[in-house]
């Protein structure tokens, strides 16, 4: 089910977040930033290799209510793999910018 529009709780100016929220990056993991604005948001539930079925229902709804996608999207994965071991249980959070 997809719901919006949102916003993401820490707004940046520009692609610079605030010092406050600098962090640095271990190995593989790299801070990366998202930039504020509108969103279109909703949960997908099941194995993450079959999360491109909920962005195409995201991108369906966005046409349906005349909204064009900005490019960039995220998740939050809200299941713990290593505590969940069926895929089909997995939750995960998908946020998607909108043009505004």
């Amino acid at each position: 089910m997809v719901v919006g529009p949102v916003r993401p709780s820490v707004e940046a100016d520009g692609d610079r977040a605030p010092d406050r929220y600098s962090c640095g990056g271990e190995g593989d993991v790299e801070p990366t930033f998202l930039p504020s604005g509108k969103s279109v948001g909703g949960f997908h539930v099941g194995p993450y290799g079959r999360i491109g079925e909920t962005y195409k229902r995201m991108m369906d709804w966005m046409a349906e209510k005349g909204l064009r996608p900005a490019g960039k999207m995220w998740e939050v994965y809200l299941t713990d793999p290593e505590k969940e071991k069926d895929p089909e249980r997995y939750m995960t959070k998908v946020f998607w910018l909108i043009e505004e």
